[in-house]
């Protein structure tokens, strides 16, 4: 039996003091009381974020065209080789080999609603020389190291463009 300040898990459970004799606590007592009682542990709500920024970057709803636009070099790089897809947040990674090259937006878009990612790992530097001179593409970060680059579609005319780069992240996946 218990003694002094122990108590039994029936007493803890439904908050009462001192010990309880076995068959005192109805189980449908405890179901309940577990159902209800809060444990003293942080909510989401009441955690506070450490800063105001995030580091996680913001996905954009992606316009009306960049759909349609994301539709048709989707459809063109379904057809090839040994290319694989996967959705992910709001995009559909592209896989050459199981590496990724690139993200199509599908309903969420990186950097501006008009915009797809192409990832190089290193990009080479004739590569690197050309898209510091379009002004359609953006790095995550200005460095010789970045891996991700942007692609903003302005008009149908950069599609051919926009399959340039594409082709040459392909390339560039091993």
């Amino acid at each position: 039996m218990m003694s002094g300040n122990a108590h039994s898990v029936g007493a803890l459970l439904c908050g009462l003091e001192g010990p309880v004799k076995c068959g005192t606590v109805r189980m449908e007592a405890v179901r309940f009381t577990l159902g209800v009682r809060r444990l003293n542990t942080p909510t989401w709500s009441s955690v506070k974020a450490k800063s105001t920024t995030s580091n996680w970057p913001k996905l954009l709803r992606i316009s009306e065209e960049m759909r349609q636009w994301s539709a048709m070099l989707e459809q063109d790089l379904r057809g090839w080789p040994r290319v694989t897809s996967r959705p992910m947040f709001g995009l559909i990674g592209f896989y050459r080999d199981g590496v990724i090259f690139a993200a199509l937006p599908r309903t969420r878009a990186l950097g501006t609603p008009n915009s797809f990612i192409v990832k190089f790992n290193p990009m080479p530097p004739e590569l690197l020389r050309r898209a510091r001179k379009d002004p359609r593409i953006v790095s995550e970060r200005e460095s010789p190291g970045a891996r991700w680059y942007s692609f903003e579609l302005k008009s149908a005319d950069d599609l051919r463009d926009a399959l340039w780069w594409l082709n040459r992240a392909y390339g560039e996946a091993k």
